[in-house]
Order: structure tokens, then C-alpha cells, then sequence
């Protein structure tokens, strides 16, 4: 691994500040819905697919979309449509790792207020976990977290769908875009403890192995990057102070327009809490700040219960990991909390 970067005071660029928010689109002031994301990730599949020999147009015109639309980052299209579109890229261009190749193209202006609020950030702390409570604004669909554990550290991607064609090309990427993060901030040669992917592994692992080096592994229960926790005080050479604020402030004006209701802040929590075993009522009330009977009081008022939501959750983990993985049913009823494989085979049922 890389040697420790020198530490740095945030700059202060007024004028890169005013610029940005000048160039953000006006309907960066909009939520995305659910099971919408913005078109940033499909944009960087063009010339991805021109590389490979393929004519974008040819492959947008299956989905009715014309490649104009594209033009702007901050429009919005199905999630569901965007696994279909890369699994369809990957047929189309023979290249079963399409999505490995997108997301070393994906850059943090990709996320828009999201990415430039992450990349101003004074330390990779700060950047990583601004990024996952703000990552909604751009995909609501998915969940990013930082965990710390002693020395080491992980940045872990959830999809928060059951089912999604495209699920690995959608995984690739976001693990390879991760890494090329990491890369552009602390140089080419940092390299991660593990690179972690919940997806079986493939014919040809030789990619994969060339990006991530001999760390990365598949059949994992979870996709993420494992990395010595000292990184996480590194100053960041991107840094700008007043950038930073102007982003965070158009960032906490979305959250006023359209804030999150307490459900959906619990089911992006639980699959790294379901995971560690650790998915209490207990544990998650006071992680967002509630009293046990205010937490549950306040669910009620949405219409549901924490058990639902922990049932929920573990259906959505275990259909991934049973349908993406090449993991045993009774590694899967472990990972998930169940006192026994049959607890889980019961439970599965009920979903199913």
C-alpha cells in the first residue's frame, strides 16, 4: 500500500464554487423517487460501447431512448432499465465485464451536488460519509456506508432491490469506480486489504485480478473495499473549503424539500447491520437518535413495524445472495440472523 499522504489545510475557491453551482442543472433542487436513478452511470456506457466496437444508438433505440437524453446528467430513468441496459451492453459488445469498465470511467461529477460535495471534503472521513447520507439524492435505490473496525475500514455498496437483472454489472461498477476513487486521490499504486464482491465469480476472472490485484474476491456476503483505517484521517488533495459548503448547503436544502422518512432510513441501515448481526431494535433506535418507544411509535405512524422491516430486509439480502452468489443456503441463514437453517427455510417460504 501507498505511503501516508502529506497532510494539507481544504483550500478555499470561491470562484470554483460559483461556478459549479452555476453549471448544476435547476432539477438538481428535485428528489429522486424511488426506482429512479440519474442517467451519470448510463452516460459513461457510450464510450465504453464505442471502445468495443458497438454504436450507442443502436443499443439505447432497444430501451426507446435516444442518446440526446443522455446529454444531461440530471435526468432520470428506471433502475431497473439501467441493469437491463449494461447486462444488454455486455451481450451486445461480448464483454461479460461491461460494467468493471464503466465504472473506471465514473468520476464524482457523475453524482453531481453529491460528488462535488464528496471529492471538497477536508479527509476521506468526512468525504465518505457525506457521501453515504447524501448518495439518495442521486440513487435512492442502493445504499453506501463506511464501517470502522480497529484498524481496518470498509466502504460497502448495497443494492436495496431483491431482484434486478444487471445486479453483478451494477456491482462491478461501483466496486471498480470505489477503487479508481481511492486511486485519483492517493495515487495509482494504492491498493486495498480486500475487494470484496457478493456476486458469483466469473469464467474469466483475469480482470477483475488486473484492477484489484491478487485481494479481490467473489462469493462474499457483501461488496466492498477493505482498507487499513488510517486512510480515513488522509487529507484530501481535492479539498476546497468553499465548495464544500456551497454543495452541503444545496445538499441540506434537499433534504428540507423532501426528507427521508424514518422506514427508509432503517432499511438502509440493515443490510450492514443484519450482516454483523447486530440488527436489535435496540441497537438501531439508537443509532438514529430515538428512544425505543418513539422509534416504534413513530414506524406505526408510517404504517409498519420494525419486524417488517427487518423481514424485509433480510428477503431482499437473501434473494441477492441466493440468486447472485454460489454461497451454501446455510452460510446465507447464518449471514441473515437465523437460529438454524430451518428457521430460514421457513421464513423464505413466507416471502416466497
Amino acid at each position: 500500500m501507498a505511503a501516508r499522504p502529506p497532510r494539507s489545510k481544504p483550500k478555499a475557491n470561491k470562484g470554483t464554487a460559483s461556478r459549479v453551482l452555476a453549471e448544476l442543472p435547476s432539477r438538481m433542487a428535485t428528489v429522486v423517487p424511488k426506482g429512479m436513478v440519474r442517467v451519470g452511470t448510463m452516460r459513461e456506457a457510450l464510450p465504453v460501447l464505442r471502445e468495443l466496437g458497438v454504436e450507442p444508438a443502436d443499443v439505447l433505440s432497444e430501451f426507446g431512448i435516444q442518446e440526446s437524453y443522455l446529454d444531461d446528467a440530471d435526468n432520470m430513468l428506471p433502475y431497473v432499465i439501467l441493469g437491463m441496459f449494461l447486462t444488454r451492453c455486455a451481450d451486445r459488445t461480448g464483454c461479460p465485464h461491461f460494467g468493471l469498465l464503466c465504472g473506471q470511467r465514473l468520476t464524482t461529477s457523475n453524482l453531481g451536488a453529491v460528488g462535488f460535495l464528496s471529492q471538497s471534503a477536508r479527509d476521506l472521513r468526512s468525504s465518505l460519509n457525506q457521501l453515504a447520507r447524501f448518495f439518495r439524492f442521486h440513487n435512492p435505490n442502493a445504499a453506501m456506508e463506511l464501517i470502522e473496525d480497529g484498524e481496518l475500514a470498509s466502504w460497502r455498496f448495497s443494492l436495496l432491490m431483491p431482484r434486478l437483472d444487471g445486479r453483478e454489472q451494477i456491482l462491478d461498477g461501483a466496486l471498480a469506480n470505489a477503487l479508481q476513487t481511492m486511486r485519483k486521490l492517493f495515487g495509482p499504486q494504492w491498493q486495498p486489504v480486500e475487494a470484496n464482491l457478493a456476486r458469483a465469480e466469473p469464467v474469466d476472472r483475469r480482470p477483475y485480478a488486473r484492477l484489484f490485484g491478487r485481494s479481490v474476491r467473489f462469493n462474499q456476503p457483501a461488496t466492498e473495499l477493505v482498507f487499513a483505517a488510517h486512510w480515513l484521517d488522509a487529507p484530501l488533495p481535492t479539498a476546497d473549503a468553499a465548495l464544500h459548503e456551497a454543495m452541503l448547503k444545496r445538499l441540506r436544502e434537499l433534504e428540507l424539500a423532501g426528507p427521508e422518512d424514518l422506514a427508509s432510513q432503517v432499511r438502509r441501515m440493515l443490510p450492514s447491520l443484519i450482516g454483523a448481526h447486530a440488527a436489535s431494535i435496540e441497537v438501531v433506535a439508537n443509532l438514529i437518535g430515538l428512544s425505543g418507544r418513539t422509534f416504534t411509535r413513530r414506524l406505526a405512524a408510517e404504517g409498519t413495524t420494525y419486524l417488517r422491516l427487518r423481514e424485509e430486509a433480510r428477503h431482499v439480502a437473501a434473494c441477492q445472495l441466493l440468486e447472485g452468489t454460489q454461497l451454501p443456503a446455510n452460510e446465507v441463514s447464518d449471514r441473515l440472523g437465523y437460529s438454524n437453517p430451518s428457521a430460514f427455510t421457513r421464513a423464505f417460504r413466507r416471502w416466497s
